[in-house]
Formats: structure tokens, C-alpha cells, sequence
């Protein structure tokens, strides 16, 4: 991932523009590991919401390329109800990060990827880039409109 960022795009003239990354975990300090593993990655955290209203009005700030989520947060809230209200306005490759991985529904099993609490940095650093690479051909975590295919990760 981090070789694509700095990679220059076929098609365009700019070194890749790091994406918008939302986290979405009401536990302090696994959000603050998911923050580092994400700028690990050349990514930008765009923020960090506790509760399904921070994460709404966090997406609206700016466009995003990925949310990180947790299915349980704060409130009694539900990162899931939080994550389709997003896509509703955006689309957004998502990875749910999550000790109630069975809570995941299955309509989103082909549409987003699921990674087990407590995770495994290597194992949430795939899951950031399958889940780029099944949302698009082109990752908007870059600005490009290329047709060329992406070097290997």
C-alpha cells in the first residue's frame, strides 16, 4: 500500500493523494493503534467517532476512502447502522474491526471485509488493502483515473 502511494499514477501527473480514513471505535486505545497502523499505510485519519452521531457528522467533514468499524460502540450505538448511513451518502470501502464478528450481516459479507478482535496488525493492514482493492480497480485512496492496473502490494 505504501508503494502505491508514492508510486506516480499512470494517468495523471501527481504522486498519489492519501485518502481520508474514518475510524469508527469507541475503545481509546484501539483506535489509537488503528490511527498509527492507517498512517503506518501513508493514509490520513480524517477522524475517530465514539458514537453512530460522531461518525455521521465526521463523514460529512470531507470525502472518505475507507471506514475502520467497530459493530459495537458507544451509546448502544451500531457501527453497522453507522457505516450504511455513510454509504448512503458516500462510497466508501469499509473493514469491520470487531470481537462480534457473527453480528456482521451477511449482506455485507461481499461488500466489506471483517477482521476479529483482538487482531493481529499484519492481519488489519491486508484487510486495508483488500478491502481498496475489492472497492475499485483505480483505489480512491489516490486521485487517478487511470485504466492501467495497479503494481502488486
Amino acid at each position: 500500500m505504501a508503494r502505491l502511494i508514492e508510486e506516480k499514477c499512470a494517468g495523471t501527473d501527481e504522486v498519489g493523494a492519501v485518502g481520508n480514513v474514518l475510524i469508527i471505535e469507541d475503545e481509546a486505545i484501539i483506535a489509537e493503534d488503528l490511527a498509527c497502523i492507517v498512517e503506518q499505510l501513508g493514509l490520513r485519519v480524517s477522524g475517530v467517532a465514539k458514537t453512530y452521531e460522531e461518525a455521521i457528522a465526521l463523514s460529512k467533514r470531507a470525502p472518505l476512502s475507507l471506514i475502520l468499524s467497530d459493530v459495537r460502540i458507544a451509546d448502544g450505538g451500531s457501527g453497522i447502522r453507522a457505516v450504511e448511513a455513510i454509504r448512503e451518502e458516500q462510497d466508501v470501502a469499509v473493514v469491520f474491526i470487531t470481537g462480534c464478528t457473527y453480528l456482521v450481516p451477511a449482506s455485507f459479507r461481499e461488500s466489506a471485509l471483517v477482521v476479529s478482535k483482538p487482531y493481529k496488525e499484519a492481519a488489519v493492514k491486508v484487510a486495508i488493502e483488500q478491502a481498496v482493492s475489492r472497492h475499485c480497480d483505480c483505489p480512491k485512496l489516490f486521485r487517478c483515473a487511470c485504466p492501467s492496473p495497479q503494481p502488486p502490494l
